[in-house]
């Protein structure tokens, strides 16, 4: 596990107290974020990911109702959160 995995998940754990739900919010992160760095490129260093991983994870706490609604996919809440840093940082994908 790299640092940055291990910053996540103890930072979610910081933030959510509840341990499933700072495991299911660790998931959709990690998932938001690698899908942000696969469409727009990798953070220039790890204070950078670190920093969106932050803002993925403070998303995720201010939307709690929609973001561990279980009738919700893990991948539509991945999505969600992808959107979420992309108006943050004024990206748009391909086609969209």
């Amino acid at each position: 596990m790299t640092e940055v995995n291990e910053w996540r998940e103890s930072f979610c754990r910081d933030v959510f107290v509840d341990n499933a739900k700072s495991l299911s919010a660790a998931s959709i992160v990690q998932g938001g974020v690698n899908a942000f760095e696969s469409y727009h490129g990798s953070a220039p260093d790890e204070r950078e990911l670190k920093r969106w991983n932050e803002q993925a994870i403070w998303y995720i706490y201010g939307n709690q109702d929609s973001m561990f609604d279980k009738e919700r996919s893990i991948e539509d809440k991945r999505i969600e959160v992808l959107e979420h840093l992309e108006k943050v940082h004024r990206k748009t994908r391909p086609g969209s």
